[in-house]
């Protein structure tokens, strides 16, 4: 159950906004940190009164994965970079731009942006180090 609410409130609460609903709805809000969703949830989350948890964490624990994939919020560079030369293996901008264009879900899971470039320009953005020497 959900804090002091019944299992049966829960369960309902669940079926009525279930996870990927109130997610993507968070995302639409734009947040960048969980400092700001706190906030927001201590304002009284005016813009979608109250069909948004305010611990999302618990009212969806079996959907939960994290903070960080519930708001949104890209990977830091190093892990985004590690993701691309690694996982992914993607050798230019040209082939990460089709793996978002043609998978955007998935990227959107891999919490990568759909532009590199600019997310990443602040972190020191660099064309070669980001896509790294594949050969």
């Amino acid at each position: 159950a959900y804090r002091n609410r019944s299992l049966f409130w829960t369960n309902k609460y669940r079926r009525l906004f279930p996870y990927e609903q109130a997610r993507i709805s968070v995302l639409s809000l734009g947040f960048r940190s969980k400092q700001e969703w706190d906030e927001y949830v201590a304002d009284g989350k005016q813009s979608h009164g109250a069909y948004l948890p305010n611990h999302p964490d618990e009212m969806y624990v079996d959907d939960w994965v994290s903070w960080e994939e519930w708001l949104g919020i890209m990977r830091p560079y190093e892990e985004a970079k590690h993701i691309v030369q690694h996982v992914l293996k993607l050798g230019n901008l040209e082939e990460y731009m089709r793996f978002v264009d043609v998978d955007p879900k998935r990227a959107e899971k891999l919490r990568i942006p759909y532009k590199p470039h600019i997310v990443y320009r602040e972190a020191g953005w660099d064309l070669d180090d980001f896509f790294g020497s594949m050969q």
